[in-house]
């Protein structure tokens, strides 16, 4: 709104507060929505904390989590590796052909190395090495957690997308968070059947 050159000072004022007032509604409608966001992310991720936490097999936990996490974090894929006598195993996945996934794990031993230094960390998909097989698939950028318990880790979980969208500082904590939880999940479960008492870092497994 603007003064024409005749208004009074009391007109003047008036627009001044006018657009005062038009600022701090936009300001109120803005944080309003924030609210409503974060408010509804916190909702989602505590019932994904409350589902992993209440799942006792272990295959359904690793195949439910990656659906889950899929959705939580706006993922286009997920990978859930899963520690073994032979190293990194994936154990759940979404996004991703099953035929595309390979035997072993040799192509992710660079990645194991990177994730060693930052147990949780996002990144653009160019900073981090990344096997042929899931570089076709286009990757933009990077989410990853380690699964650890105390000092033990029992693998990785990795989130993928294939947009610009840059994953969030909020996202990586949240990521954290629900890392520890699954981390408990497997541990508690890593003598199940579906284990077959292979994790070398289970205490149970190695009693």
């Amino acid at each position: 709104m603007t003064v024409g050159p005749g208004a009074s000072q009391e007109d003047a004022s008036l627009v001044h507060l006018s657009e005062q007032n038009s600022a701090l509604r936009e300001r109120l409608r803005s944080a309003e929505q924030h609210t409503a966001r974060t408010l509804m992310r916190a909702t989602r991720l505590a019932q994904v904390i409350a589902v992993l936490g209440n799942v006792t097999d272990l295959e359904t936990t690793t195949g439910r989590a990656a659906v889950e996490l899929a959705e939580l974090f706006s993922s286009d894929i997920v990978l859930l590796l899963l520690e073994s006598a032979e190293g990194l195993k994936i154990d759940g996945h979404w996004g991703v052909k099953a035929d595309d996934l390979p035997s072993d794990w040799p192509g992710l031993r660079a990645l194991e190395a990177v994730t060693a230094e930052r147990p949780v960390g996002i990144a653009a998909a160019t900073d981090v090495p990344l096997p042929s097989w899931l570089s076709d698939y286009g990757p933009r950028q990077l989410a990853w957690a380690r699964l650890i318990v105390g000092e033990k880790s029992l693998g990785l979980l990795l989130l993928i997308r294939r947009a610009d969208e840059p994953f969030e500082a909020d996202e990586e904590n949240e990521l954290r968070a629900v890392a520890h939880r699954l981390a408990l999940a497997v541990e508690n479960g890593c003598c199940t059947a579906t284990c077959a008492c292979s994790s070398p870092s289970c205490d149970a497994c190695s009693s």
